[in-house]
């Protein structure tokens, strides 16, 4: 149902148009939708609900090869691949779904209720499908509000891929999700969590059952935690824990007041990039002694006490905490008051039998370019490097220019980034126009959703190889992400 559809009759989201079509005799209506062609068909005194009919895809975007489906999908370890195109971080050279030995099973969300049912093999609940125990790719055939009592663990169920831009509409989980497991994507939906229990994240990813690794979490949008929007906590800095891990392109906002946090790490090889930060108190980041974190690209607005911070309690063999923090925009708000004049990494007292290593380069603190460093040393320690050279450098990456970051960010960070619902437009506005703010003690109501039905309809022989990289399933679901994208 989108704007601007052609044909010889036309739906869009507001549904300006009658939601039936009737016909005295065999009859068809033909539209298309971007670049894709559906046809709806009625014969006789027949209604059609358009809100529970199902669109048949009758168009490709990409050219489907007829070759039937290989036994197991092809494992890719080259440096050009991808499990997003384009993005080269800690952990993306996983296969997700397609990581098992086993091709993945493609398993419906149909419903918005909570708890553990299915109606059938492929098809049921979010908690269902995100639990199974084979490797699996959740699709959703319903956007909307998905309920949930408290939070959703993820565990010992290793090859996920969870597809939001399969979703008609916006896709909202009310919870907290917990992943505590390894081979792990998840793609455009947003976590609200209007719960107001204690310490609780939006996306808490936490080596209770381990190891822990290549979890990639993109184009997602996070609010209202009681604790961190965004959490990777483990228990070991070694491979048993959690490693290898990168958020990129989200937007994380408006955590509840009194801790309301944005993104806290104490694992090894994580990654936090062109994503936004907004109207949270401080931690963008919260770096742990032990861990190894790339912050990159990434716009910080409204921030309470100060940006980024850097603290010890937790000692893992006596490593350094290790931050490589270049090319992002900290930008003051309505809240920010005198924190605008503290640097942008402030190292905590608590520090001080502990090492850090940092590289900091092109970042920008409230209209001023810091084209090196920018540090309130508060615990006053010696043992503290500026790095010469940069650090935890993901294979095949590199930030881009601070001067592009605003921009860029704003365009793209989020769970729906051309079609954003109301709270994700509130905040990007709020940026835009140097407002909003104001202490958030308790989650907002969740935001009236309209429930949308639209059964995903995967292309042919979805599992058989498209190119030497990626599945005909995986074109298909990056095409949809990137109608979502622009």
């Amino acid at each position: 149902y989108k704007s601007g559809c052609v044909g010889t009759d036309s739906w869009y989201p507001d549904y300006t148009k009658p939601n039936y079509a009737t016909s005295n005799g065999s009859h068809s209506i033909e539209f298309t939708a971007a670049t894709t062609t559906f046809q709806l068909m009625a014969s006789g005194n027949t209604i059609l609900n358009i809100d529970n009919v199902i669109l048949n895809e009758t168009a490709q975007t990409e050219p489907v090869p007829t070759e039937p489906a290989p036994t197991e999908p092809v494992a890719q370890n080259n440096d050009t691949y991808s499990i997003i195109p384009g993005l080269h971080s800690f952990g993306t050279k996983t296969r997700a779904a397609y990581g098992g030995s086993v091709p993945p099973v493609i398993l419906h969300v149909d419903t918005l209720a909570k708890g553990i049912a299915n109606s059938d093999s492929t098809h049921g609940t979010f908690e269902w499908a995100v639990t199974r125990p084979y490797p699996r790719i959740v699709v959703f055939d319903i956007s909307g509000v998905i309920q949930c009592d408290d939070k959703i663990l993820i565990t010992d169920a290793p090859y996920l891929t969870i597809a939001g831009q399969t979703a008609p509409g916006p896709i909202v989980f009310n919870g907290q999700i917990t992943i505590s497991t390894h081979d792990v994507l998840i793609q455009h939906i947003a976590v609200r969590n209007t719960h107001n229990i204690y310490d609780r994240d939006a996306f808490s990813i936490t080596s209770y059952h381990g190891p822990n690794y290549n979890i990639v979490i993109d184009h997602c949008s996070a609010s209202w935690a009681t604790d961190e929007n965004m959490q990777v906590w483990t228990f070991s800095n070694d491979n048993s824990g959690v490693h290898d891990v990168t958020f990129s392109n989200n937007l994380i906002a408006e955590g509840i007041y009194g801790h309301a946090c944005g993104f806290i790490n104490s694992a090894r090889n994580v990654a936090m990039v062109g994503s936004i930060l907004a109207h949270n108190n401080n931690r963008h980041p919260f770096v742990k002694v032990g861990s190894e974190t790339s912050f990159w690209n990434n716009l910080i607005y409204n921030y309470t006490y100060r940006v980024a911070q850097v603290s010890g309690d937790y000692d893992y063999n006596n490593d350094p905490a290790k931050l490589d923090f270049r090319g992002n925009i900290a930008i003051k708000g309505p809240d920010t008051g005198s924190a605008a004049n503290i640097p942008l990494v402030e190292i905590m007292p608590d520090f001080d039998n502990n090492f850090l290593q940092l590289f900091m380069a092109d970042n920008i603190r409230n209209d001023s370019l810091m084209t090196g460093y920018d540090v309130y040393n508060r615990a006053g320690i010696s043992n503290y490097e500026r790095s010469s050279s940069p650090l935890n450098l993901p294979e095949g990456a590199a930030p881009y220019s601070s001067a592009l970051t605003y921009d860029t960010v704003l365009n793209n960070a989020g769970a729906r980034p051309a079609f954003r619902d109301v709270v994700d437009a509130r905040i990007i506005n709020e940026i835009k126009t140097g407002t909003g703010g104001g202490k958030i003690t308790s989650a907002p109501a969740m935001p009236n959703y309209n429930v949308i039905r639209r059964a995903f309809v995967p292309v042919s022989n979805p599992h058989a190889m498209f190119d030497n990289h990626y599945t005909n399933l995986e074109k298909q679901l990056h095409q949809l992400a990137s109608d979502l994208e622009q």
